[in-house]
Order: structure tokens, then sequence, then C-alpha cells
């Protein structure tokens, strides 16, 4: 109880402003090493050895891949993609109403036909598809292997996938598309960790408990909203306010938060949208503090920050590594950053290298 109650004091230390502000020195040389120097309309993140990235030309906004070298790989042709999962792409042929979904490999070749209304990555070898607006599963031949029957789903991770039957209500199914646990739930999330966060309604209102893959229930509903378990880990959401709970469901961190992310490398961005936000650790005590509303989880050690409306970078001891000078700035992903210099209607993006890897 002692340990509880200093952790809260802490935490409401912190966002009313009375512990110092985030370390301020350079954690490295701060001299910004690019992989790709700015050129490219938009670029994304790199998955898989590749990057999505956008070529202008006049009015057309087309859409392919280059490698770390810089080189195209797969031209610029779509009307929108998304980055590669189990080594297949997301394509789009058309604008974002009517337009079909299919997949590339890696060589640029379409090996699933642009013929369904929306797609997910795939996911343990299958991806979710929209088909007439009802969902089913494709494998990597693009072959339906669970018929477009359901409302919406989530995907399936660790064997199971949340899905919304024809009459509303959540259940989970596995890859042969038979329920394992029944649809009688409000809502559902993806299983982590063994445990999946389920809705029910009670006393008027929906609230978030967790079973286990036998249907079981294993955390009481009690949350307004919970999320998958991070790195052992849960947010959950009372009265608009956010904190954290293990997977035995003893609260770790109350919900005190206005703001509040989800776990990444052992810390969580938490703030009370006054101007200062922190980091914590897993048993909810304030490691980092600065004065920023713009905080983002870590990443391969960094985490992206704005102040004074320009993106950097901190690492996981509060020290800026890489000053706020960025329009945009995305997370670090294989080794490498995209970020955007300049402005919304003439920025250029790039790549930049981690200042860790040099370390």
């Amino acid at each position: 109880m002692k340990f509880k109650i200093s952790v809260l004091l802490l935490s409401l230390f912190v966002i009313c402003g009375l512990v110092p502000g985030a370390v301020s020195k350079s954690g490295t040389n701060g001299k910004i090493k690019w992989l790709l120097k700015p050129q490219f309309d938009y670029a994304g993140n790199f998955s898989e050895g590749m990057a999505v990235v956008r070529i202008n030309n006049g009015k057309l906004r087309k859409y392919g891949f280059i490698n770390r070298d810089g080189k195209v790989v797969i031209k610029p042709e779509y009307d929108y993609v998304w980055g590669f999962s189990e080594g297949l792409a997301r394509i789009r042929i058309g604008d974002d109403k009517t337009g079909k979904w299919g997949c590339v490999n890696k060589s640029g070749e379409v090996v699933i036909k642009p013929e369904f209304e929306n797609i997910f990555a795939f996911q343990e070898g299958l991806a979710a598809v929209r088909i007439n607006r009802r969902w089913g599963f494709i494998n990597k031949n693009g072959d339906i292997v669970i018929k477009p029957e359901y409302g919406y789903t989530w995907g399936f991770q660790e064997g199971l996938a949340p899905i919304q039957s024809k009459k509303g209500w959540w259940g989970f199914i596995d890859k042969d598309g038979d329920y394992v646990v029944d649809p009688e739930y409000l809502s559902a999330k993806c299983f982590s960790g063994g445990l999946a966060p389920v809705w029910s309604r009670k006393d008027g209102n929906n609230i978030c408990g967790f079973i286990n893959k036998d249907g079981d229930c294993v955390i009481e509903p009690k949350h307004y909203s919970a999320g998958e378990f991070i790195d052992g880990m849960s947010r959950i959401e009372s009265k608009n306010r956010f904190g954290y709970m293990n997977k035995d469901g003893k609260i770790i961190v109350e919900p005190l938060y206005r703001y509040a992310g989800e776990f990444s490398e052992g810390l969580a961005a938490v703030g009370n949208g006054d101007g200062r936000s922190g980091y914590i650790n897993r048993e909810g005590i304030v490691v980092i503090t600065l004065q920023s509303n713009d905080v983002r989880k870590f990443s391969e050690g960094l985490a992206v920050f704005r102040q004074n409306g320009k993106f950097g970078y901190l690492n996981a001891r509060g020290e800026v590594v890489i000053k706020p000078q960025f329009y945009i700035a995305s997370d670090f992903s294989e080794g490498v950053a995209a970020v955007c210099i300049g402005g919304e209607s003439n920025g250029k993006w790039g790549y930049i290298l981690s200042p860790l890897n040099e370390e």
C-alpha cells in the first residue's frame, strides 16, 4: 500500500510540474547521419528491408517501394500501399472509396489480384479481406480459406481471431473458421500473452475484462476499456483517466492520466495535456519528464517528442540525442527513421540513421 501511494504521489508531482524537467544534455554528438537525404514526397518506415515512398508527378501521387540503397525496387504506380508483412505488401488501385486491394511480393509481382474492398496485413499466414461489406480470410495464394461472413475482425494473433458475427456479437475463431469462443461479447480484441480483452454490459455500462483461450474469464470486467498486454502491462481507462494493470489484474498505476500510451521497451508515455509529459516504468515510477504535449513510444531505444512545433528524439535516459528540428518524424525501424523537413506544402522526406548504433 505504501508503494502504491508513493507512486501515485510521485506521478501527481510530475503532472503538476513539481519535478525537474527532462535532461537536456545530448546523449550523442547530436549530428545527424543521413541514410537517404530528403528527396521523397512521402516516406514510410522500413519493414522487411523495404520502405513505402511517394513520388509526385504533377497532380499524380503514386506509391512504390525503395530498398536501403534508395533504389526504387517497385516503381510508384499504385494509388496507395502499406508496408511489407510476411513477405507481401498491400496495394490499392483506385481511390479510397471505390478502389480495390491486392498484394505484391518483393519483386513487385502482383501475387494477389486487386479485387478486394479492403485487406489487412498478413498475420500468421492469413489476411482479413472484405467482400461485399463482409469480412473473411485469404491465404498467400489469394484463396479464400474462411468465408466472408463477418461484420468485422482484427485478424489472427496467437492462433485465434476476434470476429463480429452477423448479429453483432463478438467471439473468436480458429484458422479453420470454427468458433473457439462463442460470440457473446459487445466487442473484443486480439489475444496477447494468452489473454484477450472483451467487453460486456453491466449496470448500464460497457465494461472490459479478459478471457483466456478456453473462454474463461480470468480478469473480471470492471474498466471502461483495456488494451492488449504489452510488456506484461495493459492500459486501462476509468472515468476518462488512464492507468495500467498487470496480467494478474492488479492495478500497478492508478488511472490518473489524461493520456497514456502502451508500454514499449519497458516504458510508457503519460501526460495530462498541460504541456508536461513523461515516461513511467513497469512499476509506475516516473523516470523521464519533459516539457511536451506530444511524446511517442520507444522504438529501438529512441522515442519521438515535440517541442516548439518541431520533432526530435530522446533516449531511455531522457537525454535528447537528436534535437527537435523536423516537421514530421517517425519511429526508428530497422535502424533508420523517416523524417520530413520543410512544411506541409513543400516538405521532403528522407531517412536518418540511429545514433545509438554509433555508441
